[in-house]
């Protein structure tokens, strides 16, 4: 079997098995994060050994297994435990910090791969007839708690792996669309799709292992999205699998032939049915991409140039200002300089200080498409930011991000592995009200670790921007104690209702899962709240998937009631 988890992901950690982050690279980086998060002493926290780990024994009898294995084939249908764990959790700290102590209540029943569209009709049938449930699998990456088999879940659960579904099924070179199995990652189909020539130019941090029908289930938004859009301005057209309804949704450019019900399923988080396919808009790979760096005086300072750009119709395709506090922790992940180049940046250093850029918030601005307009756009962008207070930094900058984009999320196992909580937040807001959304976040995370008596860090990003508004990343971090996964849930909702309050939403990108299950009713509204539910219902009346997922209820079992 190609596509299972163990040979793809760590269980207890981010990313590939053999991949750790490159501490001893970055001799600056520990000794400040041990600083900030004031550690006396590293005392190594390791996981328990996975073969001591025990869940609890399959609801499904051997018929059952063997009925799923007429369906499919006996080899992609599996009770293993290890395979079961691989897909019990996804990567939220919270998942992480259970898969490292071993602590598994409820873990799905079986695993199964389908290979089509039509094997996924078959499989439901056999969950609907049988009074079993459904939870979609793409790459296991999410981070807000949403695989987990919840309490609703009252029959056997399967977790349905997508990932044999992984091809390019069609191309229409002229009108820019392809046909797309939900079960590609983003190498997989980004490789099919360049061999042709395109490109579908969705980028996330979690692109290495992630899944389209996993992106559009959350309404993911990648790196690139500047340019290229959300993953819903993508979809063209759906295909999905339900319990009540099978969907083949047909692609036009446009339509006004009633409601989108693309959009009921783009962001539905496998609540609704299983994506099996979709038409997505595609584009040439780009001829030319170029990514710069600036420097500001302050965050506040950036997110004014940026804003200029959108109000004179310049989009970049990527734009990535780090607030102070992130740009610290960046300046420390640098690896050591060779000193024929350090002779020649301290002048440079020197200057930019003498300019006031004491306490900077960096940039990383990127274009990508045809040469002569990315020259366009570069240059007009660059008088925009010179005129609004930014340095010029070059290309370098650019390159080393390019570099390390997706290594990011392997410092939190090595934070994880002495005793630290790490995390991230994100969430979108108009441009008035930018600002005061981050300052209101970073109090939170400095008031929580005062009420829990230890020291904190805090750092953000803008990492999206609209015409209206946009995405604030914000990553914190403090030590976690005897009881760190009540701590963390403290400060989450410390800083989740902080965002609520000041105006932004619940998430941007990685979605609502069960963490953000409080607040959701408070940000649809009574009407939306009821909407949703109706159309659960009817899609769903037997609660086959994914049960106990976008639900409208104001108490999460650890965070209690929300505070909005």
């Amino acid at each position: 079997m190609e596509f299972r988890t163990p040979a793809n992901m760590k269980l207890q950690g981010w990313g590939h098995p053999q991949i750790t982050f490159p501490m001893e690279d970055r001799p600056e980086l520990w000794p400040f994060v041990r600083r900030k998060l004031g550690m006396e002493r590293d005392l190594f926290c390791a996981p328990v050994p996975l073969e001591s780990i025990r869940l609890p024994a399959s609801l499904l009898s051997r018929a059952q297994v063997d009925e799923l294995g007429e369906l499919v084939s006996p080899e992609r249908v599996s009770t293993d435990e290890r395979e079961r764990l691989a897909h019990t959790f996804g990567k939220s700290f919270p998942d992480l910090w259970r898969a490292r102590q071993g602590l598994i209540e409820r873990a799905p029943d079986a695993v199964v791969w389908p290979r089509s569209h039509e094997d996924v009709i078959a499989l439901v049938a056999w969950a609907k007839s049988a009074a079993a449930h459904i939870i979609p699998f793409g790459g296991g990456t999410n981070i807000v708690n949403a695989l987990e088999v919840k309490a609703e879940a009252s029959g056997p659960v399967l977790s349905l792996d997508l990932r044999a579904m992984n091809r390019v099924l069609a191309l229409n070179p002229t009108a820019n669309l392809a046909l797309i199995e939900a079960g590609a990652t983003g190498p997989v189909l980004e490789e099919q799709l360049a061999e042709r020539g395109f490109s579908l130019g969705h980028f996330p941090d979690s692109f290495e292992f992630s899944t389209l029908g996993g992106w559009i289930a959350t309404r993911s938004a990648g790196m690139q999205s500047d340019g290229y859009g959300r993953i819903e301005d993508m979809v063209e057209a759906l295909h999905v699998v339900s319990s009540e309804v099978n969907l083949e949704l047909k692609p036009f450019p446009a339509s006004s032939a009633g409601p989108d019900l693309n959009r009921t399923f783009i962001g539905s988080e496998g609540c609704f049915g299983v994506i099996t396919r979709a038409w997505m808009r595609v584009h040439a790979v780009p001829e030319k991409k170029s990514y710069v760096g600036y420097l500001f005086r302050s965050f506040a300072q950036g997110l004014q140039a940026v804003k200029a750009c959108h109000d004179s119709d310049i989009r970049p395709t990527l734009v990535r200002l780090q607030d102070e506090g992130e740009t610290e922790l960046a300046l420390h992940l640098k690896s050591p300089r060779p000193l024929g180049k350090l002779l020649v940046e301290l002048p440079v250093k020197k200057l930019i200080h003498q300019l006031g850029y004491t306490r900077p918030a960096v940039m990383v601005v990127g274009f990508e498409g045809a040469a002569s307009e990315v020259q366009h756009r570069a240059q007009t962008a660059a008088k925009i930011f010179r005129r609004e207070g930014g340095f010029p930094l070059g290309d370098s900058i650019g390159s080393t991000w390019s570099k390390d984009k997706y290594n990011t999320p392997y410092l939190r196992d090595y934070v994880m592995d002495y005793g630290g909580i790490a995390d991230v937040a994100e969430t979108a807001t108009h441009w008035s009200e930018l600002a005061s959304l981050h300052q209101a976040v970073l109090t939170s995370v400095d008031d929580a670790a005062r009420a829990e008596g230890v020291s904190a860090y805090v750092g953000c990003h803008l990492s999206h921007t609209y015409r209206t508004g946009g995405c604030l990343y914000f990553t914190w971090a403090m030590m976690g104690g005897e009881a760190a996964l009540e701590r963390y849930y403290r400060v989450k909702k410390r800083v989740t209702s902080a965002i609520v309050r000041a105006g932004g939403t619940l998430s941007h990108h990685h979605a609502v899962g069960t963490e953000h299950l409080p607040w959701l009713a408070g940000e649809l509204g009574e009407g939306g709240a009821r909407l949703l539910m109706a159309t659960k219902h009817m899609l769903d009346p037997q609660q086959i998937f994914n049960p106990g997922g976008l639900m409208v209820k104001r108490r999460h079992p650890v965070m209690g009631e929300a505070h909005d």
